[in-house]
């Protein structure tokens, strides 16, 4: 199997995109639309995928995974300065996964989008509505029961990729803080570490 490195020193420049900060509908969008137009000027040709993120929206992320999935050609994910949250799950989604060395990573359970002071997981959910039951509770119950669901999905899904037990996945995911690149290529989660010099 070539490397990444190997990869990038003959596919065509056309054929490497980017995803950079916020995971965002319009981000989402320009992604979508580079990829349509990629596979109608050309079939499907391998790219290379170079993330720098830390994370955004699931919806978008989740938009972004099926694309990647859908695609014919084989898709090389390259983490570069930060590779965190949403921007985790899409390298995850790739052919091929590589981060560089000093790649900020972060993997964690997924939370509600739009509040960045404050990241609403399951489980602050869970002590805010276990208080004073009032009309709030059974939204604030769908929504902990629909971030429960994702985050379950997510870690079978992680789990598959990496071969690593769902609970040990879970475990990560629940720490929230940053992992070393080389920890991810042990556990499974990448397959190459990419250096600078």
């Amino acid at each position: 199997m070539e490397g990444i490195v190997d990869v990038m020193k003959v596919i065509d420049p056309v054929q490497r995109l980017y995803i950079t900060g916020t995971v965002t509908q319009e981000v989402t969008e320009a992604f979508l639309d580079t990829i349509n137009k990629m596979e109608a000027d050309y079939g499907s040709p391998d790219l290379i995928l170079e993330i720098d993120s830390m994370g955004g929206n699931w919806e978008d992320c989740k938009s972004i995974c099926c694309t990647i999935e859908k695609y014919k050609g084989r898709i090389f994910g390259l983490g570069t300065l930060n590779c965190s949250s949403a921007a985790f799950f899409i390298l995850q989604k790739c052919f091929y996964r590589s981060a560089y060395e000093n790649s900020k990573i972060v993997v964690h359970e997924i939370a509600l989008s739009g509040i960045p002071e404050n990241r609403l997981t399951a489980s602050v959910l869970q002590n805010l509505s276990s208080g004073k039951r009032n009309g709030l509770h059974k939204k604030v119950d769908e929504i902990i029961a629909s971030l429960q669901k994702d985050n379950k999905r997510i870690a079978k899904f992680l789990s598959e990729r990496s071969g690593l037990s769902t609970q040990a996945v879970r475990n990560m995911m629940r720490s929230e803080h940053s992992v070393d690149p080389k920890n991810l290529l042990e556990k499974g989660f990448l397959d190459e570490i990419v250096y600078a010099f």
